[in-house]
């Protein structure tokens, strides 16, 4: 969750994503309810996607990819910029 309470990312294997894992973002005006999750497919694979955090200032968001049998688990960064 982002600083503010606002913003939210999340590893989830809910119908519409690309894979197993895959993050997926959300967010609310208050301190209420948040919107529809939506994903983030640019960075999300037919791997699992999960341990998710965003930096303090939100610019910046971390997250791990388990290749599983493919690949090993390596840890990714991501600006926002990127997904803007």
């Amino acid at each position: 969750m982002s600083a503010d309470g606002l913003e939210l990312v999340l590893a989830s294997d809910r119908a519409g994503g690309r894979g197993r894992l895959d993050l997926w973002w959300s967010t609310r005006a208050r301190r209420h309810e948040f919107s529809s999750p939506v994903n983030l497919s640019g960075l999300n694979t037919a791997d699992d996607e999960h341990e998710v955090a965003l930096s303090a200032d939100g610019v910046e968001l971390f997250f791990v990819l388990d290749g599983n049998a493919t690949t090993s688990v390596r840890l990714f960064r991501s600006l926002r910029s990127c997904l803007d």
